[in-house]
């Protein structure tokens, strides 16, 4: 990791929509990055990240690294941009598909197409944990590709993580969405 391009991880999270923010959420940030360096590569660390921010960027990896602009009604046009090469996104295809066939996002595998999913526990520093889960569709025929984002918050004596939690709303949704 410490090679890591630190610029070059800035530069996406930026085109992706890091530190934009929209209408009463949280913007993304990366944080501090340092000694953190390995951790914020990964997403632990001081990395935060607002539930649509993540789905756009699990949108562009079925969508050849072209991030969509979300948008919550059907009647809305998002704009497009790429934020990382087609390769680099058929490369997360593969880590995020196996997620689901035979990894955290098994919740996800009835679901016809090539659904990717990355799932993850986040830690509050309040002694509990948030569960979340992005995953993607890819489009077919008339359908565009589609993304969704789980974010459960936790709370102290509820036990929440991302494969067990949230996958199985994340499956709900894109079920019926397709």
């Amino acid at each position: 990791f410490d090679d890591l391009d630190l610029d070059r991880l800035r530069s996406v999270t930026d085109a992706a929509g890091f530190g934009a923010g929209l209408a009463g959420v949280e913007p993304s940030t990366l944080g501090r990055i340092g000694h953190d360096r390995p951790w914020t590569a990964i997403g632990q660390g001081d990395v935060r990240v607002d539930p649509l921010t993540a789905a756009a960027l699990a949108g562009a990896v079925v969508a050849d690294g072209v991030v969509h602009r979300p948008v919550l009604r059907s009647d809305e046009v998002g704009s497009a941009h790429r934020v990382f090469e087609a390769s680099t996104a058929a490369t997360l295809a593969i880590g995020m598909r196996r997620a689901v066939t035979s990894g955290t996002a098994t919740a996800l595998a009835a679901i016809p197409g090539d659904v990717v999913a990355k799932t993850g526990t986040a830690q509050s520093g309040l002694g509990y944990d948030h569960a979340w889960t992005i995953a993607a569709l890819p489009g077919e025929g008339d359908r565009p590709p589609l993304a969704v984002a789980v974010a459960l918050r936790g709370r102290p004596g509820l036990a929440l993580v991302g494969g067990h939690s949230a996958a199985p709303i994340a499956a709900t949704t894109l079920s019926a969405a397709i």
